[in-house]
């Protein structure tokens, strides 16, 4: 989620605030801090430690965050193949989805299915836009 801006001068927050819509509105993308950087016209150190100074947390921890609770979501809300949730929320395939959702949930994607299924989770932990 989004956190404050710590003290930066205004140029700094708006390059921030700009960094965090583009990455909301290409997660589900290929990007990196390349792209991030040059949407923003700005090096990718600079971009990188603008970053993580004004969130509190490196930028791809920030993606890898955004990507899981929408893949979570479409797990919760939808019946689509675990490819296709992986796909749509940016990851390349279905294996390392798997294990970043495990990493995060401590349980598989499928599992976390079966268990919205039965009842045992009422409602995703994050609504998707």
């Amino acid at each position: 989620a989004e956190a404050p801006v710590v003290a930066e001068s205004g140029g700094a927050q708006e390059m921030y605030r700009h960094m965090l819509a583009y990455i909301a509105e290409n997660f589900h993308r290929p990007i990196d801090r390349n792209g991030v950087a040059r949407a923003v016209s700005i090096t990718p150190q600079y971009a990188t430690r603008l970053f993580a100074r004004s969130h509190g947390m490196g930028m791809n921890a920030y993606l890898r965050s955004l990507r899981v609770q929408y893949a979570e979501r479409l797990l919760h809300d939808t019946a689509h193949s675990l490819e296709a949730v992986a796909r749509r929320s940016g990851y390349a395939g279905a294996a390392y989805f798997i294990r970043e959702f495990r990493r995060v949930y401590g349980v598989t994607p499928g599992r976390y299915r079966s268990a919205v299924r039965r009842g045992l989770v009422a409602e995703a932990s994050v609504p998707v836009d």
